[in-house]
């Protein structure tokens, strides 16, 4: 379970000399960008960060975060909008985080993926192309769905699911469209059981 609050260290060294000798203290360099206040140069423990960073959830989540800014202590929400890995080893390199400063943000919301089981598609040997592990959702801090859920118990081969197939509550859109997945394969395309039906019923936010 993420938690609510996170205590952050504040840089002394900076550039890459400064990031890599903070790595081998144990620590992620970390950068939260604000409108209000610009950048500013933190770290994270690095057995925090690798907790973290295992939920599927960790960039639609809400931190609150005391810092030190202007001489004054401030607490302010954040939520992280890119995560560095190590291309070999996949450790987390550097994370970046936004100040929110309003009621709506844009997260990185997790795809679930059901009914890959009964998908006729799949059965004859369909391969799923799950473009994209999160999709940017725009909505409420106090909003932010689970997940994006699609069923493709439906899709044959051939078939494409984007964003904006998803019908959402009110307060939830889409930041941008995407494509989400695809069933690829070789022979002709199936012409999905049920392609009529309300895209709802393929998809919804949790």
């Amino acid at each position: 379970m993420l938690p609510l609050n996170i205590d952050f260290k504040e840089r002394a060294n900076f550039g890459k000399g400064g990031a890599k000798k903070l790595r081998k203290e144990g620590e992620v360099p970390c950068v939260v960008s604000s409108n209000k206040f610009g950048p500013i140069s933190l770290s994270l423990p690095k057995s925090l960060v690798d907790k973290m960073v295992q939920s599927s959830r960790f960039l639609a989540h809400i931190f609150e975060a005391n810092l030190k800014i202007e001489g004054k202590s401030k607490s302010i929400k954040l939520i992280p909008i890119k995560v560095d890995f190590h291309p070999v080893n996949a450790s987390v390199l550097h994370i970046d985080f936004k100040h929110v400063a309003e009621k709506t943000v844009v997260a990185q919301v997790p795809v679930k993926i059901i009914g890959a089981d009964k998908s006729p598609g799949l059965k004859r040997g369909g391969k799923l192309n799950l473009v994209r592990y999160h999709v940017p959702l725009k909505c409420n801090i106090d909003k932010i769905p689970e997940n994006v859920s699609v069923n493709i118990s439906k899709f044959g081969v051939g078939r494409s699911f984007f964003l904006s197939n998803v019908k959402f509550e009110k307060g939830i859109e889409m930041a941008y469209d995407c494509l989400i997945l695809s069933i690829t394969g070789r022979g002709r395309k199936d012409k999905a059981e049920g392609e009529g039906e309300e895209q709802a019923s393929e998809a919804q936010t949790k």
